[in-house]
């Protein structure tokens, strides 16, 4: 089923030095917790379940760190949440793939939030981003001779 709402409750960028050397970024994630949030989607008021999270860049060398947090909702039937609920409380094993969902659509949020604020307080990127890079390239003269545009 859906995930039908997401937001940010907390978000936090800090620069606290210049960039000195070989730079090493750790990403963290955590769910928080799992509670019951009722909203009215329809004439009636639906169950929905409530993902807190929070997202944690830390970069080396205390050049600075970016911390992310807030909700995601998801919703389905009130007999598949419940018992979602009841395998968070009871810290069993959830399902992989809607945890896999889950995380992923948290992930891409938070990444694309922490690039922007990171260039906001001027850190650099903590994902490496494509490049191009120059190549030398022979060019003989015969083909720029044998060019006839």
């Amino acid at each position: 089923m859906p995930i039908v709402g997401f937001q940010f409750d907390k978000v936090s960028a800090e620069k606290k030095s210049k960039v000195k050397s070989k730079l090493e970024v750790k990403n963290s994630i955590n769910i928080k917790g799992i509670e019951f949030e009722s909203v009215a989607l329809t004439r009636s008021k639906d169950s929905l379940l409530r993902f807190n999270f929070s997202f944690h860049t830390e970069f080396s060398q205390g050049l600075g760190d970016v911390v992310l947090e807030g909700h995601l909702l998801y919703y389905d039937e009130e007999k598949k949440l419940k018992d979602l609920k009841r395998s968070w409380d009871n810290k069993e094993a959830m399902d992989p793939k809607l945890m896999a969902r889950i995380l992923n659509h948290i992930l891409i949020r938070c990444n694309i939030k922490t690039l922007v604020l990171c260039e906001e307080v001027n850190l650099p990127p903590h994902l490496q981003i494509p490049t191009i890079s120059p190549t030398k390239q022979n060019i003989s003269k015969t083909a720029v001779h044998d060019y006839i545009g």
